[in-house]
């Protein structure tokens, strides 16, 4: 299998992808923000906002991944899944990390945590992905000592990496008119 996943027609050189910008812009913020909020009670799917992700959004960079340096791309997109019936189910989000130059074969690693509630950012930033999340071994330190390092077990030395978030997790949404349930179950995000 190739690891060049056409995107769409007007940008065919792109490949799926998902939000690791977004998450990086946010665990960077949380850094320098302290929030005072008061936990709800639940979050329904249906009370989230829907993000917008219109291109691909594509970042450059360069990691050390199992003593092998490795230049890659990350790309957010967003594509549309379909029911059975073939009319749209859910507007998915993805990241996925592709080595450059991208002209040679490798494997294709697709992820995604079991939704409905889990969305893919432990995969991203706990597993797969080029970059982790170092967290000090005391439990009682604060968020902003966290760090976002290079995780050098991650994969992405033999194979490009494709993590998406299953419906109503993460930024992916089912589209309006579409129960919510009928997306929660691990046959629907496969």
């Amino acid at each position: 299998m190739r690891s060049r996943i056409a995107g769409n027609n007007a940008n065919p050189g792109r490949i799926m992808t998902a939000n690791f910008t977004q998450a990086l812009a946010l665990l960077l913020a949380m850094h320098s923000v302290t929030v005072n909020a008061k936990e709800p009670a639940s979050i329904g799917p249906v009370t989230l906002d829907k993000v917008t992700i219109d291109t691909p959004i594509t970042t450059h960079h360069r990691g050390l991944f199992n003593h092998q340096r490795v230049a890659y791309d990350a790309t957010v997109e967003a594509f549309t899944a379909t029911a059975i019936d073939g009319k749209p189910a859910a507007r998915l989000v993805s990241t996925s990390y592709v080595a450059t130059p991208g002209s040679v074969e490798r494997p294709v690693i697709f992820a995604f945590n079991g939704g409905p509630i889990a969305a893919s950012t432990p995969l991203h930033f706990g597993l797969l992905g080029p970059k982790r999340l170092d967290v000090p071994d005391d439990l009682n330190a604060s968020a902003s000592t966290f760090k976002l390092i290079d995780n050098a077990y991650s994969p992405l030395d033999v194979a490009d990496i494709v993590i998406f978030d299953p419906a109503s997790t993460g930024y992916s949404r089912v589209v309006d008119g579409v129960q919510p349930s009928s997306q929660f179950s691990t046959q629907a995000d496969a």
